[in-house]
């Protein structure tokens, strides 16, 4: 389902962008955070990749986890400027 131009799919591919971003600027490994986050590594993965989506309760724990609040984990415009990503 699109809604305001943007497909699901892209979506869950800038979140994950996003969540990836932020987990490097706090110097986190994927196991790091997945440790932290008591899920996988490889479901980490998933998540910065698109292949799994997160539940709500996870994305809240994966902000707090990141000392980012939610509306900052979605600034995805602020996200392509800082990184270049298109």
């Amino acid at each position: 389902m699109e809604q305001f131009g943007i497909s699901d799919d892209i979506k869950y591919i800038k979140l994950g962008e996003s969540i990836a971003y932020y987990r490097r600027l706090r110097n986190l490994t994927q196991e790091n955070l997945a440790e932290r986050l008591d899920i996988s590594r490889s479901h980490m993965s998933g998540i910065e990749v698109a292949k799994h989506r997160p539940s709500l309760d996870l994305i809240f724990r994966i902000c707090r986890t990141l000392k980012i609040d939610e509306k900052t984990l979605f600034d995805f415009d602020a996200i392509k400027e800082l990184t270049n990503i298109d």
